[in-house]
C-alpha cells in the first residue's frame, strides 16, 4: 500500500508526524508531499527537526499569496505530483488551502481521498477554513474524526456512516511523545502566553490597538512569540514601536516563531494562554492550562463545555478579567480528557489497513450520501 501525505503547515506537520512513524512501522509506503505554504524556518525546518521527522519528498515551495492564487498553484503542482508517484490514497489534515488543494488534485485524477480531523465545525463562513474543512469532508472516501461531536456533523450533513471512523485526537499522540523531552527551567517566571495571527485580529490597525491595550493592561507579563504575518502587519501601522516600548518596561518578552520542542515548554511553564489558532486551545486544555480564545467560534466545542476555554474575540475588558481570574485561580479548569489517549496514531493506521484489505477505500463510495 502506498500512501500519499500531503501538508503544509505547521500545526499538519505536527499531526501527522507520529502518523508517518506508524505507517512506517507497519510497513506501508509513505510519499510526503510539502505545499510549502508555510516556509518559515521555525515554522517548516525547525518542527521536522524537533519531531524527528524525515524531510519530506517533495517541497512543493509554493510560499504565501492570496488564498484563490496559491491553491490553484497547489492543485496544479500536487497533481503533477500525483501523476508521477502511483499512490492509492492520498491523506490529507486538517483545513488549510493544502488540505483543500491536495483533496481537489486527488479527487480530479479518482484517487480515493482520506480526511483526518474530519468532521469539525466552527459555523464561522468567515474563516476560509471552515470552507476548506466542509468542501474536503465531501469529496473524501475516509473521514476520520478526533471527536464524537464532529461525527455528529457529519451525521446532520448526511455523509454515510460507513465512511467515517472516530479514533481520538492525533495531537495527544505527538504531545506526550515529546513531553518528555522538555526540562523544567522556567526563564520568564510568571506569565501569559499569547499568540495571535489570523487575519481579523491582526489585518486591521484598530485591533492591533486593542492587542497592545491587552498587554499593557495584562497583570502578569506577556511572551509574545510573533507570527511573521502579525509582525508585519504592526510593522504596517507603525505600531512596531510601541512593541518596544513594552519591552523595554518589561511587560513583553517578544520571540520569534518558536519550534515545536520551544513552543510546547512555553506553554507548559505559562499561568494561561491567549490565542486565536485552533490547535492551542486543544494543547492548552490537554496541558491543562486555562485558555482565552480571541475568536467568536470554536471547533473544540469540548473546551468550552468543560470550562477550560472561553472566547472572547477581542474584547480588551473581557479578557484582562479572565487573565485576572487565572492569576486569582478562578478559571475552572477539568481533568477529563476527550481527546484520546495519545494511541490515536495506531488506531487510525490498524483501521486504514483493514479497509484496504477489505477494499472499503473506494473513490466511487463519494457519492453514497444519504437524502
Amino acid at each position: 500500500m502506498k500512501i500519499c501525505i500531503i501538508s503544509g503547515a505547521r500545526p499538519q506537520f505536527i499531526k501527522i508526524a507520529p502518523l508517518i512513524k506508524e505507517m512506517e512501522l507497519q510497513n506501508i509506503n509513505v510519499y510526503h508531499i510539502h505545499s510549502g505554504q508555510h516556509y518559515d524556518t521555525n515554522m517548516s525546518d525547525q518542527i521536522f527537526s524537533d519531531l524527528e521527522m524525515t524531510p519530506p519528498d517533495k517541497n512543493l515551495n509554493v510560499g504565501s499569496g492570496l488564498h484563490g492564487v496559491q491553491t490553484g498553484k497547489m492543485i496544479g503542482l500536487i497533481e503533477k505530483e500525483l501523476n508521477e508517484i502511483n499512490a492509492d490514497y492520498v491523506l490529507v489534515v486538517g483545513d488549510t488551502n493544502s488540505t483543500l488543494s491536495g483533496a481537489i488534485a486527488a479527487s480530479k485524477l479518482g484517487i480515493p481521498v482520506i480526511h483526518l480531523e474530519a468532521g469539525l465545525r466552527s459555523f464561522n463562513w468567515n474563516m476560509p477554513e471552515e470552507i476548506n474543512r466542509i468542501l474536503v469532508d465531501r469529496i473524501s472516501s475516509l473521514l476520520i474524526t478526533s471527536t464524537i461531536e464532529a461525527i455528529n456533523h457529519l451525521k446532520e450533513e448526511g455523509i454515510d456512516k460507513s465512511r467515517v471512523i472516530l479514533t481520538g485526537d492525533i495531537m495527544v499522540d505527538t504531545l506526550y511523545q515529546n513531553l518528555k523531552k522538555i526540562d523544567d527551567n522556567n526563564e520568564y517566571g510568571e506569565y501569559f502566553l499569547v499568540t495571535l495571527h489570523r487575519q481579523e485580529n491582526v489585518d486591521y490597525k484598530e485591533n492591533c490597538e486593542k492587542i497592545l491595550e491587552i498587554f499593557e493592561k495584562s497583570p502578569r507579563k506577556i511572551v509574545f512569540p510573533i507570527h511573521p504575518r502579525t509582525e508585519k502587519m504592526f510593522k504596517n501601522f507603525k505600531l512596531y514601536q510601541k512593541l518596544q516600548s513594552l519591552i523595554d518596561r518589561q511587560k513583553l518578552i517578544l520571540l520569534p516563531p518558536a519550534g515545536y520542542l520551544d513552543f510546547i515548554k512555553l506553554q507548559k511553564n505559562s499561568i494561561g494562554i491567549l490565542t486565536d489558532s485552533g490547535g492551542l486551545q486543544k494543547e492548552a486544555f490537554i496541558l491543562e492550562k486555562p485558555c482565552i480564545t480571541a475568536r467568536t467560534t470554536t471547533e473544540w466545542i469540548e473546551t468550552l463545555e468543560l470550562g477550560a476555554n472561553r472566547l472572547l474575540a477581542l474584547k480588551v475588558d473581557k479578557i484582562i478579567e479572565s487573565f485576572n481570574d487565572i492569576v486569582n485561580k478562578k478559571f475552572m479548569l477539568s481533568n477529563k480528557h476527550p481527546y484520546g489517549d495519545g494511541n490515536t496514531s495506531k488506531q487510525i493506521v490498524d483501521k486504514i489497513i483493514q479497509l484496504h484489505s477489505e477494499n472499503k477505500i473506494k473513490f466511487s463510495d463519494n457519492i453514497n450520501r444519504k437524502n
